[in-house]
């Protein structure tokens, strides 16, 4: 049994854990005979997050093009599925970019002095995050531009049409 100074749980536990893998492996070559492995909470949590974090650019490509395939199905634009595509992956960026900031530098520690006690995030924000932001993202990116078609059908030009359907949509989408 082995106990450390830091929570297991962090990048400081997972850099560990893999660590010792990578000594046990280089032991186990030089002792053939003998098997040695590393188990406990902290060894899963690693294996979960590995499995996770390999996952997520599969996630998130699939589901890009999936709904670009239904976004260019409905509105036969070629444009519209690389604008969705193009917002989606900037508010990931910057969503998880300001996370870095907040959560892996001492930058805002001054301000906010009980995010020292952070150890960079937590990896299962990244697959929720994702999904929040292509479902909230996404939806109201769509509800937008289903109600500026809506307005052009109705006879207004495009500037005009991008106009009201902002300003009809505008103060949902920036309440949600």
């Amino acid at each position: 049994e082995v106990f450390t100074d830091f929570l297991p749980r962090g990048s400081k536990g997972a850099n560990w854990v893999r660590a010792v893998r990578d000594g046990l492996d280089l032991w186990q070559k030089e002792h053939p005979d003998f098997t040695a492995s590393l188990a406990g909470g902290a060894t899963l949590m690693v294996d979960s997050q590995d499995t996770v974090m390999q996952a997520v650019p599969t996630y998130l490509t699939v589901s890009i093009l999936l709904i670009s395939g239904v976004v260019f199905a409905v509105f036969r634009s070629l444009l519209l599925p690389l604008r969705l595509a193009f917002a989606l992956l900037f508010t990931l960026a910057a969503t998880f970019g300001l996370a870095v900031v907040f959560y892996q530098t001492p930058l805002f520690h001054g301000l906010f002095p009980w995010l020292a006690n952070y150890d960079g995030l937590c990896f299962e924000i990244v697959p929720m995050a994702i999904c929040i932001a292509v479902a909230l993202g996404l939806d109201y990116d769509i509800f937008l531009v289903s109600r500026i078609v809506e307005f052009r059908k109705e006879g207004f030009n495009d500037h005009s049409s991008i106009i009201l359907g902002v300003s009809s949509t505008g103060g949902i989408i920036s309440g949600a």
